[in-house]
């Protein structure tokens, strides 16, 4: 006697499916906390390469922007340097 798999194997897409949709939902409002943490690393590595070199008050102004402009986003109305 033979059967054929191909009900099952359509309800555990179906079932697979709806786990996958459910997590990616509950993935969702992690993002902005994520790219702000790439941000910050992102900051900290211009602090870090900048810290040990003397500067002079406008290199200094420079330097800080480098570092603000690593949290600014297209969508905010700022251009990426």
């Amino acid at each position: 006697m033979t059967s054929s798999s191909s009900p099952l194997i359509g309800v555990l897409k179906e079932v697979s499916a709806r786990v996958l949709d459910r997590r990616v939902a509950q993935s969702e409002p992690l993002l902005p906390y994520a790219q702000e943490r790439v941000d910050i690393l992102e900051a900290q590595r211009t602090v870090d390469s900048l810290k040990d070199t003397p500067k002079k008050a406008e290199e200094v102004k420079l330097d800080l922007n480098k570092v603000i402009s690593a949290f600014a986003r297209p969508e905010d109305g700022e251009a990426e340097q």
